[in-house]
């Protein structure tokens, strides 16, 4: 499974083994992940998030934008899964 599966959130699994001091000890954690990695992004112009997966598209009609899936450089999630390559994702948890 990819580094981005909500069934390796630690939180989540304390909260569902009943202890909630840890759920919520990790849930602060992860907040607090996520605040550092927003603040070195603003910090650090050219490190911005880049979906993996999906490239941003502006419709030609109507300049709606919206994210498409295996369009150009990016990559395709089944072939990752099948070679279980998920290095290149981020530690999220």
């Amino acid at each position: 499974m990819p580094r981005s599966d909500s069934r390796f959130r630690t939180d989540q699994r304390a909260l569902e083994e009943g202890n909630f001091e840890l759920a919520a000890a990790e849930k602060h954690r992860l907040e607090e992940k996520q605040r550092a990695a927003r603040k070195f992004r603003a910090e650090n112009p050219g490190n911005d998030f880049k979906p993996k997966y999906f490239k941003k598209i502006v419709d030609p009609d109507s300049k709606e934008s919206y994210y498409a899936y295996g369009i150009d450089d990016c990559r395709d999630y089944w072939v990752d899964r099948k070679n279980q390559d998920f290095a290149h994702m981020e530690d999220l948890y």
